[in-house]
């Protein structure tokens, strides 16, 4: 409960430094716009599009580009760290080779994924699940590793399957770690996916935002952001209660 009351706090506090400076003139105008006048402007925007018109193509862009982009990032992950967690040497040999790739800065690679895939939502799906991968593909191998082998000899010995031993074994010994490295992955998919539209894309949520800068909507530029922090703080929060209701089980 007292988690809850702070996070309560938090977010008022963040509120009010948002609104009040901005309601009382202390920051120009062209800089920041009140949370109030932003959120009567995502309204207006979800409502009838507002200023930009035809809105939901983008945000319909923008939530294909993430669901497709991270879902890619899971199933390799997960294959691949269970696939060199399980096989010990595989994973000595290209561990090194993974984390070493992990720690490149990923931006390098967009130029390379634009010029190969183009403006479309294909360069910003794959970029985002580059860059979910790896968290995702670290935590499984980590996770799997870490089952107590004396458990996977004893299910063997009492006549578990290989299949029962994966499911009812390991998988719910390496859950937390895994869990957790989904949530990154999710966040470093957003970022992946978010960062393609503000650098070059045709549509999406990204794409509005260079619109409205490049135009001076602040109130749109502002009310888009909003948007943006609400779902990715929604796609984490719903990963976390995930995460909270299988430690609880």
């Amino acid at each position: 409960m007292r988690v809850t009351y702070g996070r309560v706090l938090i977010l008022v506090a963040l509120i009010a430094l948002w609104e009040i400076p901005a309601r009382l003139g202390l920051v120009h105008a062209l800089l920041l716009t009140p949370f109030s006048a932003t959120v009567e402007t995502l309204a207006r925007v979800l409502g009838s599009g507002g200023p930009i018109g035809n809105f939901y193509p983008h945000l319909l862009t923008t939530l294909f580009e993430i669901v497709g982009a991270y879902a890619i990032a899971v199933c390799l992950g997960l294959v691949v760290g269970a696939a060199l967690g399980s096989i010990r040497s595989a994973g000595d040999v290209f561990e090194p080779l993974i984390l070493g790739f992990y720690s490149v800065p990923t931006v390098i690679f967009y130029p390379i994924v634009f010029l190969t895939l183009g403006l479309g939502p294909s360069s910003k799906i794959v970029y985002g699940a580059i860059l979910g991968f790896f968290p995702i593909l670290t935590s499984a191998l980590a996770g799997i590793r870490q089952v107590d082998r004396s458990l996977i000899t004893t299910a063997y010995a009492f006549g578990a399957s290989p299949r029962q031993i994966a499911f009812k074994v390991v998988l719910p010994a390496s859950a937390p770690v895994i869990l957790s490295g989904l949530r990154l992955g999710l966040n470093l998919t957003l970022i992946g996916v978010f960062a393609g539209e503000l650098i070059a894309s045709a549509g999406g949520l990204g794409y509005l935002i260079v619109w409205a800068g490049s135009t001076l909507r602040i109130d749109v530029l502002f009310a888009l952001v909003l948007l943006t922090l609400v779902l990715a703080v929604g796609g984490n929060q719903g990963l976390a209660a995930l995460e909270r209701r299988w430690r609880r089980a």
